[in-house]
C-alpha cells in the first residue's frame, strides 16, 4: 500500500502522444514485457483499448477523492499538472492539417452509446433489426435477464446481445461481454504471429 509505503509496482499503463494528435497506450509487466492487458487482481484498467473509452482526446483527472501523502504531489497539484499538459497537447493539436476534430468532444460520446446500443440492445431495437414482432420477441427472450447501463441509464432496459444470439435470424459474429473489459474472444493484437 502507498499509505504503508511497501507499494511494489507489478503493472505500468503508460501512453504517449502520437504525430497525429491521438493518444495510444500500453501495458507493461513488471519484467517490462508488453502485456495485453491488466490483471483485474491489480484493478479495473482491463485492455489498453478500454483506456480510449476515458482517454480518447484526454489526460483523464481523477475519478476519486485521493489522499494525500507525503513525497507525492496533491490532488490540487495533479490537476494543474493535467490542466498544464492538456494545454500544450491542444496547442499542437491546433497546428495539425487533420480530418479529427479534436474540439469536437461529444462525438466520442455519440460514438459510445451507438457501440453500447448494438452491444447491449433493447428489446423494441432487437425487434425492429430482427423484424420479429415486439410480443414474439418477449416471448423468446422471458429467460434472458434486463438490465440498465448504469452510465446511460436513459437507453432503458437493455438485453445483452452474447445472450441472445442462438435466437437471432442473422448470423453474427462473436460480440463482447462487455464494452470495456478484456474477453478471451478478441483477438490478441499484440502477441499475434502471421
Amino acid at each position: 500500500e502507498i499509505e504503508k509505503e511497501n507499494f511494489v509496482p507489478k503493472i505500468f499503463e503508460v501512453f504517449d502522444l502520437m504525430p497525429n494528435g491521438q493518444l495510444r497506450f500500453a501495458i507493461y509487466d513488471e519484467t517490462e514485457n508488453l502485456i495485453d492487458t491488466s490483471p483485474t487482481n491489480y484493478g479495473e484498467a482491463g485492455k489498453p483499448a478500454k483506456c480510449l473509452w476515458c482517454h480518447e482526446i484526454n489526460i483523464q483527472s481523477l475519478f476519486k477523492t485521493s489522499p494525500a501523502l507525503e513525497y507525492y504531489i496533491d490532488e490540487t497539484q495533479f490537476h494543474e499538472l493535467i490542466a498544464k499538459q492538456m494545454k500544450i497537447i491542444n496547442t499542437y493539436r491546433s497546428t495539425l492539417n487533420s480530418s479529427i476534430d479534436f474540439t469536437k468532444t461529444q462525438e466520442h460520446t455519440q460514438m459510445e452509446l451507438l457501440y453500447i446500443s448494438y452491444t447491449e440492445p433493447s428489446l423494441q431495437k432487437l425487434s425492429q433489426e430482427w423484424n420479429i414482432p415486439l410480443d414474439k420477441l418477449k416471448k423468446l427472450t422471458k429467460n434472458n435477464k434486463l438490465h440498465t447501463y448504469t452510465e446511460f441509464p436513459f437507453l432503458g432496459e437493455l438485453l445483452n446481445r452474447w445472450d441472445v444470439k442462438n435466437i437471432s435470424p442473422y448470423k453474427t459474429n462473436e460480440t463482447p461481454l462487455s464494452i470495456r473489459e478484456f474477453i478471451n474472444k478478441e483477438p490478441y493484437y499484440l502477441n499475434t504471429h502471421y
